[in-house]
């Protein structure tokens, strides 16, 4: 039997889309039969996926351990110590940062004797035990202009973490074909070990219907704004904020019917900017941030807005505008051919940085019932196949397919 751990290691939702992701697929391997090939290890810090979700079987193990370097600090550091005196009195060349941290970390995991591990977040925190990685995407190589990828030294230190995560993972996997063609070319990785796993809808946003639960607070707001468009997105710079402000203005200046601009989110360092370009453009009255909010409320403002308006630069793929979809609500991107390749015909693809197009469109969608209505049943259609069972079972192939491999070496 194959024992696969499963590091989920996301503990907030404020961290937007990775905590989403990292709940579905946790609960898909509770949902799935039980398997005689693999046995699944949960590994979660204190307070993680498995208490927020309430979830235990006795076919599927949990270990409750944090894998952060910051929670090990001393561990780490005594680490560093003996590797650099075995250095000095063997004469070996003396051990990296990332060598280090991962030599220490396997050695905390050693009693769980794994066979493989899958990250559900792109950040591998061991190199010796073989894994699956999971990739966002590459943005800081195809857009390492922006701040959040490239300031303070976050380039380099991403850069260098990121080619020997990837190019040392047995399984990559990516959701869509552009996202595995931008990391085969820019890390020189066979295509053969990336698999394409379109991302799944998160099951709440598909079920919501059938439940459709939200605060009072959130409903008594929503009846005191008129109709409004909703853009929930953390605050990075790269989310793109301040196009659809600007659409907001042109609007305010050239027509009489403007729809409530509502952000939901955390601030990831741009929101003290964000709030300068909503004064500069006096458009405070038509822009309402919400902040984090939770869950249920961000599901319901979905079923109540006009259409979701995404711009964000960075692909290539999303999770809100399948949220959206599964929920009925219309959604306008930014072009991208990620984007196009993941949603299809079921979205309208704007410039990132055209400004009246945004408006343009924004009009066009609140005005146009027809348009509305085949977006809405376009998306509907679109997210019939991207369930989290089907995102799941489709690592396990490939898994098994590994297993005949990894049967080539006696257990860790």
């Amino acid at each position: 039997m194959l024992r696969v751990g499963v590091v989920a290691q996301q503990t907030s939702g404020t961290s937007g889309g990775a905590f989403t992701f990292q709940h579905e697929i946790v609960r898909a391997i509770f949902d799935i039969p039980v398997d005689q090939e693999i046995q699944w290890i949960i590994i979660t810090p204190a307070g993680g996926v498995m208490s927020q979700l309430g979830l235990s079987s006795e076919f599927i193990q949990h270990a409750e351990l944090s894998l952060s370097p910051r929670e090990h600090k001393f561990g780490i550091t005594m680490k560093w110590f003996t590797s650099h005196l075995k250095s000095m009195l063997s004469g070996y060349r003396f051990r990296t940062t990332t060598e280090r941290r991962s030599e220490y970390l396997e050695k905390k995991l050693s009693f769980l004797k794994l066979d493989v591990i899958w990250y559900l977040s792109p950040q591998p925190f061991t190199q010796e035990i073989p894994y699956v990685l999971t990739v966002w995407d590459i943005q800081h190589r195809l857009q390492p202009w922006f701040p959040e990828v490239s300031s303070n030294g976050i380039w380099m230190r991403r850069e260098v973490g990121t080619t020997s995560q990837l190019q040392r993972a047995a399984i990559l996997v990516t959701g869509n074909n552009v996202g595995a063609t931008e990391i085969a070319a820019v890390y020189s990785i066979p295509l053969g070990r990336i698999l394409v796993n379109p991302l799944p809808v998160p099951t709440d946003a598909v079920d919501y219907e059938l439940n459709p639960v939200s605060s009072d607070s959130i409903r008594s707001f929503r009846e005191g704004i008129g109709d409004f468009i909703l853009y929930p997105a953390r605050f990075w710079v790269h989310k793109n904020h301040k196009v659809l402000l600007e659409a907001i203005a042109l609007l305010a200046a050239t027509s009489g019917i403007v729809p409530k601009l509502v952000m939901t989110g955390s601030d990831a360092g741009n929101l003290d900017y964000i709030h300068g370009v909503i004064e500069n453009l006096d458009i405070t009255e038509h822009v309402i941030n919400l902040g984090f909010i939770d869950r249920t409320d961000l599901l319901y403002l979905y079923s109540e807005a006009t259409a979701l308006v995404f711009p964000s630069m960075f692909g290539p793929d999303n999770i809100p505008p399948l949220e959206a979809m599964a929920i009925g609500c219309p959604v306008l991107v930014a072009d991208d051919p990620g984007m196009r390749e993941q949603l299809g015909s079921a979205a309208l693809y704007l410039s990132s940085i055209d400004a009246l197009e945004w408006a343009n469109a924004i009009t066009k969608i609140a005005q146009d019932s027809e348009l509305r209505e085949g977006l809405i049943a376009l998306g509907k259609a679109k997210i019939q196949d991207c369930t989290t069972e089907k995102y799941v079972d489709n690592v396990k192939k490939r898994l098994l397919e590994f297993k005949k491999i990894r049967e080539t070496w006696g257990s860790p």
